[in-house]
């Protein structure tokens, strides 16, 4: 196996390359694991849940005005370090969000689990803020659920 010998090729002397044990298996039911990821699911439901998971924990997105500098808009990125939304001024080193992401999150946190409803460019955007939230704040990287062909 040509990928096997260039990965031995680094290992220290006596280690060796060994592949799990059931990996043949999970090749042959679920294809090449190591291929481009899948589009990550973006269910209402289940940004929603995320979302009300960072409420609980303390980290709700400030979404009203400028979380920086507290102007009240526009309000053109998102920023973890700073705890939510904020201005053109104050969003160099922010995420992109949209008005319509921005409504999106605010929509999810209001309403019930049961009624979550997104758009598809709000429900990207969710999802973004949800992530960088979770690796700012909890010092982790967030493993999305992908869509499955």
């Amino acid at each position: 196996d040509p990928d096997r010998d260039r990965v031995g090729q680094h290992l220290p002397d006596g280690a060796t390359t060994h592949r799990h044990p059931g990996r043949e298996q999970r090749e042959e039911r679920y294809g090449d694991t190591r291929g481009p990821r899948p589009e990550p699911v973006l269910d209402p439901l289940v940004l929603s849940f995320q979302l009300k998971l960072l409420w609980l924990s303390g980290y709700l997105p400030h979404l009203t005005s400028c979380a920086e500098c507290g102007a009240e808009g526009p309000l053109v990125g998102y920023s973890a370090r700073a705890g939510g939304a904020v201005c053109e001024r104050c969003g160099a080193d922010s995420l992109p969000l949209s008005g319509e992401g921005i409504a999106g999150i605010e929509g999810l946190l209001g309403t019930p689990l049961a009624d979550a409803a997104i758009s598809k460019r709000a429900a990207r955007e969710a999802l973004r803020v949800i992530t960088s939230s979770y690796e700012y704040h909890g010092g982790f990287r967030l493993r999305t659920l992908a869509a499955r062909a």
